[in-house]
């Protein structure tokens, strides 16, 4: 009796060790999968398809500078072909920040930053911002003040193959993003897989304007290349 009684003890055990690792692995940083260092590149295949048509091409995106917005380091991304839009991120214990978005007329500056993920992402649960955004024209002067939505989830971990290789354990992260201009509005439904220590090797978005008729396009990245500073 006293053998059996040890025996259920350690299996108890072993239980609870069990569920205590598979809750901890539910349990992402995000930080771990999103780098951000000067001089990171990445090399990605781009596949735009608009109602105008159909192409694919070749861009490389690298972090080319560091600068102080609102006493926060913030990092550059910018790509070989010039294109728009820019992004600029920070990152703290909190997760990752978008601060700013430079597009083909004007910008846009987040207050207070957006939170574009968290840093302890668990899985199946859903993530929400709310905030709000000014745009200003080239010349600094503001055009108006509008109001961001942001909602992703971690649904899931894949592994995936692209051309850059194939990367185990990858995190597949749905988000939707609204932006309310006066202009226009904007809708972004966006997939992206991460991998741990490289970052985006795979993108999916479907973007929709809506300016009285909608106009709606979709685009697909897939890693050829990566590029990564070591501290």
């Amino acid at each position: 009796m006293k053998k059996l009684t040890f025996t259920i003890l350690i299996c108890c055990i072993f239980i609870l060790l069990g569920k205590a690792r598979l809750m901890a692995e539910d349990v992402y940083n995000i930080s771990q999968y999103f780098p951000l260092e000067v001089d990171d590149t990445w090399v990605y295949r781009v596949t735009l398809i608009q109602d105008v048509g159909y192409s694919e091409y070749v861009a490389m995106s690298s972090i080319k500078e560091k600068s102080i917005l609102d006493g926060r380091e913030i990092y550059a991304f910018e790509n070989n072909l010039n294109e728009k839009p820019l992004f600029y991120y920070s990152k703290d214990g909190g997760g990752i920040y978008l601060h700013k978005i430079i597009e083909d007329e004007s910008y846009s500056i987040f207050s207070p930053p957006g939170v574009f993920l968290t840093n302890q992402m668990q899985l199946n649960k859903e993530n929400i911002f709310s905030g709000k955004a000014k745009l200003y024209d080239n010349k600094g002067e503001l055009i108006e003040e509008y109001k961001v939505e942001m909602k992703n989830k971690l649904d899931g971990i894949e592994n995936i193959t692209v051309p850059g290789g194939t990367f185990e354990n990858c995190l597949r992260i749905n988000s939707f993003t609204n932006f309310y201009k006066k202009r226009n509005t904007m809708t972004v439904e966006q997939t992206i897989w991460l991998a741990k220590n490289v970052g985006k090797v795979k993108e999916q978005n479907l973007i929709t304007v809506y300016n009285g008729e909608p106009h709606t396009f979709r685009n697909r990245l897939v890693l050829e290349k990566v590029m990564l500073e070591v501290k």
